[in-house]
């Protein structure tokens, strides 16, 4: 789903003042297909020191949802799961 994500980039040429659509496809994110709780064996045990916001979802609560999961409800603003992504995507918490 995400990882066929096609962005069109506009780019503008000074010269010529013409504009050209150009079609890119995304790479897909590494965790595309996994759990959290295989993602979190990937990652350092002091990511689930992080304090979450408010309302947001507790590590034991998230073990069972996928990555794909995780990435919708942060589009959707659900509280906490935007910085649940940024956790475990941050590279600083890698083993």
């Amino acid at each position: 789903m995400l990882c066929r994500l096609l962005a069109l980039w506009i780019l503008y040429n000074k010269r010529n003042s013409d504009v050209r659509i150009k079609e890119v496809s995304i790479p897909p994110h590494r965790f595309v297909g996994l759990k959290v709780s295989d993602i979190l064996k990937l990652k350092k045990g002091s990511i689930k020191q992080a304090q979450l916001p408010e309302n947001a979802p507790t590590w034991d609560e998230l073990n069972n949802m996928t990555w794909e999961e995780i990435e919708a409800a942060a589009e959707v603003n659900i509280p906490g799961y935007r910085t649940i992504r940024k956790l475990l995507s941050d590279k600083r918490f890698d083993k």
